[in-house]
């Protein structure tokens, strides 16, 4: 990869999203058209960290059944925390941000039924119907997800969700909050798909120009973003537009010199241990694959060709 002067060889996608950053920052601006909020020069990197994090939280609390994005943008206001217990019975549903609290609340609910509640667990927080005059639920922040129930087994008083990493995810959103950026805007929306829905098209905007909320800055390039997580997507990909990169498929389309700095200097190469469970099986496909035989490679690929991965074409 080359920027300006910096020339650097890198081997994975995290390792090249990680040099990108480090290389736009000093002349990177992420404004908040709103609120004029600039981040720039040294505080990108940390920013852009912060959602690393919580995109990879949103997900793994996603599978939990609870809404991180939803969360955010309708009660994070409120508490300014994320619940680490979020509990649902009796027509309720209750968020607790500490165990002392969750444990007390356990306590009441045992001491109204006259014996321990059974709790759900593990299982899937469900979306709870919520009617009119009745008091306000997570907001949304609950996906609808179904709770597994064994047959034959009692109906359950409580279901729990214990979500471990809320702490960590609380503080990268207050990281990101403190530098003056508005909390509904670090996510994007959660994106539904209805295969039996019919589209419907709205015109009511044509014409006029929605201005994003989020303006991405590098070395003259811009771009708009509706979140700061699409402002991360759109720093690396202006970013891409103006580094010449170089993909190498394997050592034989190096120069000697490329050759010396990425492998055969023993104070930079990098050295992977390989083991081989069955030879015998190894040792047919390498043959397979790279013999003088065309029919049988061709087979091979046609018959195994739905099982390749991330392949780098």
């Amino acid at each position: 990869m080359h920027w300006k002067k910096d020339e650097r060889y890198i081997q994975t996608e995290a390792e090249l999203e990680a040099a990108l950053i480090e290389l736009g920052a000093p002349g990177g601006e992420i404004v908040h058209e709103e609120s004029g909020t600039r981040i720039s020069g040294a505080s990108i990197a940390p920013l852009f960290a912060n959602l690393h994090t919580l995109d990879r939280l949103r997900r793994r609390l996603r599978k939990q059944g609870f809404g991180l994005r939803r969360w955010l943008s309708e009660r994070w206001s409120e508490h300014e925390d994320i619940p680490r217990f979020v509990v649902q019975g009796g027509g309720k549903e209750l968020p607790f941000f500490n165990e002392k609290d969750y444990r007390e609340h356990l306590a009441k609910v045992a001491a109204e039924l006259g014996r321990d509640p059974k709790i759900a667990e593990p299982g899937n927080l469900q979306k709870p119907v919520q009617t009119r005059g009745t008091s306000p639920s997570l907001a949304g922040a609950i996906a609808e997800l179904p709770v597994p129930k064994p047959v034959g087994a009692a109906k359950p008083d409580l279901l729990v969700v214990e979500l471990l990493e809320a702490e960590t995810a609380a503080q990268a959103v207050r990281s990101i909050v403190s530098l003056g950026l508005p909390v509904e805007r670090i996510l994007p929306d959660d994106k539904e798909v209805d295969t039996t829905a019919v589209p419907v098209f709205d015109f009511s905007g044509e014409g006029t120009e929605k201005k994003p909320p989020f303006l991405v800055k590098i070395d003259g390039g811009e771009a708009g973003a509706e979140s700061l997580h699409a402002a991360l997507e759109a720093f690396i990909t202006l970013m891409k537009s103006k580094v010449a990169i170089t993909r190498f498929k394997g050592l034989g389309e190096m120069n000697p010199d490329q050759l010396r700095e990425t492998t055969m200097d023993p104070a930079k190469r990098r050295m992977y241990r390989v083991t081989i469970e069955d030879q015998v099986k190894a040792d047919e496909i390498f043959t397979i694959m790279m013999g003088t035989q065309v029919e049988p490679r061709r087979d091979y690929i046609e018959r195994h060709a739905l099982e390749a991965r991330a392949l780098d074409i």
